[in-house]
């Protein structure tokens, strides 16, 4: 396996953003007087694009009353969410550093790139280390549809020489299987999906790691055991 390219899930990735965005998921339904989302329910819809797919998902789901409008639920959710923090993740800086010198590393995600620039900085991480982008304004395609790499191929990108780090199964994971021809892929665990269900959806067990920051240790290994074989 030579990997030469590096792509990025954001949220839940780069950013431990799952876990502050589940607290804002109630926080908002308190604040307007709904129902209240359970783990298993958002678990369920995670990594959905907030606007178009969960929140409408939590009014025909969770039986939300239409009359209040997905509109105030948004601008609620937003403000709330802006007040929040993400840490830093322990060694990412540094281990950014040394893959940023080896490979050419990319980012794929759906957020606006005002919110990007601010959450990536928070988390300080340098967002000049990734030359590759998947911008979300105009785009047709969200995963699992794995049309949503095009745009890396298009930037020089090859898929047999690609790796995509994401937390998800449902749609990460499930981009990069349905993609053809079939890259490589790293799951990071978080509380949405833990080694055992990445492992069982078929993420080969070598392939999980617990933090971003594994990753110079886990591509050593795989680059010596390739050029061992």
């Amino acid at each position: 396996m030579e990997i030469k390219f590096l792509i990025f899930d954001v949220d839940g990735v780069l950013i431990r953003s799952t876990e502050v965005g589940f607290d804002c998921m109630f926080e908002t339904a308190k604040k307007l007087g709904l129902q209240m989302p359970n783990q298993d329910f958002l678990k369920k819809h995670w990594g959905k694009i907030l606007e178009t797919e969960l929140f409408p998902a939590c009014f025909e789901e969770l039986g939300w009353d239409t009359s209040i409008g997905i509109s105030l639920v948004i601008d609620t959710y937003l403000e709330i969410a802006a007040q929040k923090r993400y840490p830093p993740i322990a060694g990412l800086k540094e281990s950014l550093k040394w893959l940023s010198d080896n490979y050419l590393l990319g980012i794929a995600s759906n957020r606006d790139q005002r919110t990007m620039k601010i959450r990536l900085a928070e988390a300080n991480i340098d967002e000049g280390l990734f030359s590759l982008r998947r911008r979300p304004e105009g785009l047709v395609y969200s995963k699992p549809d794995p049309r949503v790499f095009n745009c890396f191929w298009e930037q020089g990108c090859v898929p047999e020489n690609t790796l995509f780090v994401g937390d998800t199964i449902d749609y990460d994971w499930m981009a990069v299987k349905n993609h053809q021809p079939r890259f490589h892929f790293v799951g990071v665990t978080s509380i949405l999906h833990s080694r055992t269900d990445f492992i069982t959806a078929g993420v080969p067990e070598s392939m999980v790691i617990d933090s971003p920051a594994e990753l110079p240790d886990l591509l050593k290994l795989l680059s010596s055991s390739s050029m061992s074989a």
